[in-house]
């Protein structure tokens, strides 16, 4: 493997021998058939949460709207701007760096936060609770959200073999994740800023927007657990297809997360560790990188 041929199929993705894929199967359920005791266990870690502030009203479709305006204008505003110095067009390689890229989602997904943020912050905003920010026992959620991924994370690994092998069974083709060769080739600030930003700064952003706002506003009419589905194939759809199938995954446990310790640190975590120890992984054994899929780490391409 060559980190250049990493933006084509990587046969990986689809070929897994069967006995890979039956160990894959009953890891998965083995975490579905624990995570009703995990859940207890994590709320228990993570203690008692008071929720928003009392009489806030519930979030709104106007609101939504709102935000989804928001997001659309901060695309089409980032790559606008990206075309104008050069990038993304459709001549071979004028594609943005890795770094470029990162930066240019976070700007995307940052816009609409800030303008959440700065919304709950009005006297009549419903504080920051109301987005899982601000509250105390932040730290006791984000360990049970830690406790969480690591007892649960070999059924997300299990669905992450079995989902390529699906793809195939069902004629698509799963794609490579792009950009994994400047992860493998980087170094220095460029790559430290490219790893927190992956890390760090998107899940935030990615969090407060699916699991401080979304899913609030649909648990308010659908129930919670409506929420947390529709919340997770939504997210997962951003993810793009090849991803989709271990994202969904991962984005069920976020939900129930955040439903269980009503604090965005809980999920937070759990995005943050689950990135991170995939660009660990990746860093330390770059074989990894053909079993990465498209959108695993990197949601828009620009």
């Amino acid at each position: 493997m060559t980190p250049s041929n990493l933006e084509e199929v990587s046969p990986a993705l689809a070929d897994m021998p069967a006995a890979a894929l039956v160990i894959a199967g009953l890891l998965l359920l083995g975490a579905l058939a624990s995570a009703p005791r995990v859940f207890r266990l994590q709320a228990r870690i993570a203690g008692p949460w008071g929720g928003p502030r009392p009489g806030t009203a519930p979030w709104s479709l106007r609101q939504l709207a709102a935000l989804l305006g928001l997001l659309a204008g901060a695309a089409l505003l980032v790559s606008g701007g990206l075309r104008l110095f050069g990038f993304g067009g459709a001549a071979q390689g004028d594609e943005p760096s890795l770094l470029l890229t990162l930066l240019a989602t976070n700007l995307v997904l940052g816009l609409p936060a800030i303008g959440l943020v700065l919304f709950v912050r009005r006297p009549a905003g419903g504080g920051l609770a109301r987005l899982g920010l601000g509250s105390s026992g932040g730290l006791r959620a984000a360990l049970g959200g830690a406790c969480a991924w690591l007892l649960l994370l070999p059924g997300i690994l299990g669905l992450g073999i079995l989902w390529p092998a699906l793809l195939a069974a069902a004629g698509q083709t799963p794609q490579a994740q792009p950009f994994i060769d400047d992860f493998l080739t980087g170094s220095g600030m460029s790559l430290a800023l490219a790893v927190f930003l992956a890390a760090i700064v998107t899940p935030l952003l990615e969090e407060l927007l699916f699991r401080g706002f979304l899913q609030p506003l649909l648990a308010e009419r659908l129930g919670s657990g409506a929420a947390i589905v529709i919340t997770s194939l939504l997210f997962s759809a951003l993810h793009g297809l090849s991803a989709s199938g271990p994202i969904f995954g991962l984005s069920l446990v976020l939900g129930m997360t955040m439903a269980r310790t009503g604090r965005l640190a809980g999920p937070w975590a759990i995005h943050a560790l689950h990135n991170g120890g995939t660009l660990l992984l990746l860093l330390t054994v770059p074989e990894f990188a053909e079993l990465l899929p498209e959108g695993g780490l990197i949601p828009f391409r620009f």
